[in-house]
């Protein structure tokens, strides 16, 4: 006979058996061990740790837990989805300012600031080019190279992920 739940996250989890299971790392009864409970109960739930702070440390105990996806509740909506849809299909997601290259360590060239900033007023890629006297061509390469050292999909994540780590003016 097996012990009764922990915690009323644990209850739930049992009596619903969700395909994810959405925690806060600091909530009372939460944590690794809590993610490790949720995993032997139901097998198939995917947990995503949503958490006010957090560090590359708490990432990878997290993710060593068995947790799909690791992100701040200050990311960006659309952030909170990737984490939701990487997690549904089985893949991993980790903010990118939580992810250990997503550190201080990231720079972006005077250009691709520029280029950056441009998108968030909302400017196409001809309209930059013109701003910036560059052809279309140099601009997406700039955009590019900008999502590719920020880990981003998307110019318009790139922005966010610019923003947040206060690399856009």
């Amino acid at each position: 006979m097996s012990s009764p739940p922990t915690t009323p996250a644990l209850a739930a989890i049992n009596a619903l058996t969700p395909a994810i299971a959405v925690l806060d790392y600091r909530m009372p009864g939460g944590g690794a061990d809590l993610i490790t409970e949720i995993l032997e109960a139901s097998a198939n739930t995917r947990v995503v740790v949503y958490t006010g702070d957090g560090t590359t440390e708490l990432a990878a105990e997290v993710l060593r837990a068995g947790a799909h996806a690791i992100l701040l509740k200050q990311a960006p909506l659309d952030d909170l989805l990737r984490a939701l849809r990487a997690a549904g299909t089985g893949s991993r997601y980790v903010d990118p300012l939580l992810a250990p290259e997503s550190d201080s360590n990231i720079t972006l060239s005077t250009r691709e600031r520029q280029v950056l900033a441009l998108v968030a007023e909302g400017l196409g890629q001809q309209e930059i080019g013109r701003r910036l006297s560059i052809g279309t061509e140099t601009v997406r390469a700039h955009l590019q190279k900008a999502r590719k050292r920020l880990s981003a999909t998307t110019s318009t994540q790139a922005v966010a992920i610019a923003m947040r780590l206060s690399l856009l003016e």
